[in-house]
């Protein structure tokens, strides 16, 4: 119920019979996939909320600033050591 424009044309209404509007931009909507571009000022804020806590981890990586760039795993990578002695078990 998008139009080409990106512009809801639906008639649906909530449990209360309250005219619905969703926002065809969210980037979660099953509106077109051509339209879907934004995120919610609270989807953005939850993001932010999850790298800054739980998800942190993901903020930690190394700066590749020359390309192309290449790694030999077998003198460690950053962090990464060799747990056992083989080409296995690498761990951080």
């Amino acid at each position: 119920m998008v139009n080409s424009s990106c512009v809801y044309t639906g008639t649906a209404t909530d449990a209360n019979g309250d005219s619905y509007a969703p926002d065809p931009n969210n980037i979660m909507s099953y509106s077109r996939k051509s339209c879907r571009t934004d995120w919610s000022n609270e989807q953005q804020n939850a993001i932010v909320a999850s790298l800054n806590s739980d998800r942190a981890y993901l903020l930690d990586g190394s700066i590749i600033a020359t390309f192309p760039y290449s790694e030999g795993f077998e003198s460690g990578l950053g962090g990464w050591s060799n747990q056992s002695g083989d080409d296995m078990d690498w761990t951080r």
